[in-house]
Formats: structure tokens, C-alpha cells, sequence
């Protein structure tokens, strides 16, 4: 919503909304199919690095910054979704549009 009234926060709100769309449900497919290390809870080391991994790429696809850029905001969004609980797709997204904001 914010990003519709300024255009500042279109691109970290769009990355933001990719790396929750490619990465949360790589993070589940990989941890369910070859977790096996578990760091938190039920999340496995292999989900962590899924979610890494998809939004990243997600990412590159849809902006074609700097993979270093990517690769931090990725990292921010599997840690919230590793340790948050029940509110993890809207955080991830906040999250990451927020890291993008800084680092863009």
C-alpha cells in the first residue's frame, strides 16, 4: 500500500513480495523433502538454505541487482522465517522491504 502512494518503496516492496513468493515455499518443499539438520523447532538447515536460495533468484529475475545485495536481503528474510511462528509471510515481506530500502 505504501508503495502505491510513493514510488521510492516499489522496488523494496516488490522485493519483498519475491522473496516470500519463491523463497517461503522452496523453504517448505526442500526442508519437508531432505531436511534432515533441524536448527529451530521443525526448520531444518536445508529449508533455511531453500529460502535462501529461491528468493534470491526470485529476486534477481524480477530486479537484476547485485547477487550480493540479494544474498543479505535473502539471509534477513530465512532468518524471520525461521524463527517466526505464525505471522511469517507478513514479516518476511516488512523484513525484506526493509532491508532492500537500506541497501538499494
Amino acid at each position: 500500500i505504501i508503495a502505491y502512494f510513493n514510488p521510492v518503496f516499489l522496488m523494496p516492496s516488490a522485493l519483498g513480495v519475491m522473496s516470500l513468493g519463491l523463497g517461503d515455499p522452496m523453504a517448505c518443499f526442500v526442508g519437508k523433502s531432505i531436511g534432515k539438520h533441524k536448527i529451530y523447532k521443525n526448520k531444518s538447515l536445508e529449508g533455511t538454505i531453500g529460502f535462501i536460495i529461491g528468493a534470491t533468484i526470485a529476486m534477481y529475475i524480477f530486479s537484476g541487482l547485485a547477487i550480493w545485495k540479494l544474498l543479505i536481503i535473502a539471509i534477513f528474510g530465512a532468518i524471520v522465517e525461521l524463527y517466526s511462528d505464525k505471522y511469517d509471510n507478513a514479516l518476511i515481506q516488512i523484513v525484506c522491504a526493509l532491508i532492500a530500502f537500506l541497501i538499494i
